[in-house]
């Protein structure tokens, strides 16, 4: 994976106007209890139309009190003219329901068992961007499913995000913040590039998703990713601008090439919190974040746990607890970073499944690894890597090409 400060620099001009397994389930529901919001053309619809599932019984397992609560009005695409059957373009209809359901924040925008399509281009930055914070739901990952085409009908390489959630200045929280996304399928694999979700505010939820990224065509690929969860940032401004108490859970992410992508990005970011999440791919990156959990991780790298894709990469972060993780490939790596050092980083009972592959430590001050069994660990620090305690753990080498700069090792030794 290349330096991921790369990445956001692109990522920053293309973004820069924007200010498990799979984890199917459907949720029932009382109809009496719900009202449907119908376009002026489309009223007929609502007698015949599937209705919404009660997304306030969904079960968080990190519960986030500030998630826009849901007011009773639901928003169903079909009566603004979606096709379920995945015939006809549905990108107009999604359009103006998402509008009518702005309208009213807490609103659910509701996408009934099916599978909408969308064939025609866009000229916003994304197919969709949530400026009020809403709950956008469907009926499980096995039933609705969103599929982008754009690309396959076009031969078009690039796609803008599919959902972008728009935050405001911080630290104020506003604009779409307190967003709900769950529930979904989202197809992108048409595409060479592009991304699933694009999350830039605070306080949101994303959950029980299956997500088939991008495909890619090399190593790497600037714009190619399945869920970003960020603000835009690099190691001279990230203080100024995190988004804070994000969840991420319950979501599978699927690599659609022969190579790996960039599954879940967590860019920026404070107090958010990430679980239940399986990944196939170039799998996870934290990236100038603070006090950041990850539990519950699947991540493999390529396709098979390829040489050359990463699993995990912690990148000038500090306070991140990584717990329960099984990796095919590659065991993760603290990056290399001359600008900032990551701080304060734990993992917790890592199983590495190819012990012939290496677990990479580079800049860090401070690095616990417990009741985990690794591959190999490489050391491999630009500037230093200090202060490193294995608790517990089990490794089956190591490597330390630039020893003069590791110090303080305990329950491992260089050489």
């Amino acid at each position: 994976m290349k330096d991921k400060r790369i990445r956001v620099a692109i990522a920053a001009l293309a973004f820069a106007l924007v200010p498990a397994i799979i984890f199917g389930f459907i949720v029932k529901f009382q109809s009496s209890k719900r009202i449907t919001t119908s376009s002026t053309t489309s009223t007929t619809l609502a007698s015949t139309t599937t209705q919404p599932s009660t997304s306030s019984t969904t079960v968080s397992t990190v519960p986030n009190a500030s998630i826009v609560q849901f007011n009773g009005r639901v928003v169903n695409v079909l009566n603004f003219g979606a096709d379920p059957t995945g015939v006809k373009d549905s990108r107009a209809a999604i359009d103006s329901a998402l509008l009518s359901a702005e309208k009213e924040p807490g609103s659910e925008l509701f996408f009934p068992p099916g599978t909408y399509i969308l064939t025609s281009t866009t000229t916003k930055v994304g197919d969709f961007v949530v400026t009020t914070p809403i709950r956008i739901v469907g009926a499980g990952t096995s039933a609705t499913k969103i599929i982008n085409e754009v690309g396959l009908k076009t031969g078009s390489s690039s796609a803008p995000p599919v959902f972008v959630i728009k935050g405001g200045g911080s630290p104020t929280p506003s604009m779409a913040s307190g967003t709900l996304v769950e529930s979904l399928t989202i197809d992108c694999s048409t595409y060479i590039s592009g991304t699933a979700v694009m999350d830039f505010a605070d306080n949101t939820a994303i959950e029980n998703l299956l997500v088939y990224a991008p495909k890619s065509t090399d190593n790497y690929n600037t714009d190619q990713f399945g869920v970003r969860v960020i603000a835009i940032c690099n190691h001279s401004n990230y203080q100024t601008i995190y988004r804070t108490g994000n969840l991420v859970q319950n979501v599978s992410i699927i690599s659609g090439g022969s190579v790996g992508n960039t599954g879940l990005d967590i860019s920026c970011q404070l107090n958010t919190n990430v679980s239940n999440v399986t990944i196939q791919g170039n799998g996870l990156d934290v990236y100038f974040s603070r006090n950041v959990n990850l539990t519950n991780l699947r991540l493999t790298s390529g396709l098979n746990g390829e040489q050359g894709y990463f699993t995990w990469v912690v990148v000038g972060s500090h306070n991140i607890n990584l717990s329960n993780i099984v990796t095919v490939g590659n065991g993760g790596e603290i990056t290399p970073a001359t600008k900032s050092l990551s701080t304060d980083i734990t993992l917790d009972n890592e199983v590495m499944m190819s012990k012939t592959k290496d677990i990479y430590i580079g800049d860090a001050d401070g690095v616990k690894i417990i009741n985990s069994q690794l591959g190999g660990v490489a050391f491999t620090p630009s500037i230093r890597t200090s202060n490193v305690q294995f608790v517990g753990s089990s490794y089956s080498g190591v490597r330390c090409p630039l020893a003069s700069k590791v110090n303080n090792l305990s329950g491992i030794a260089c050489g």
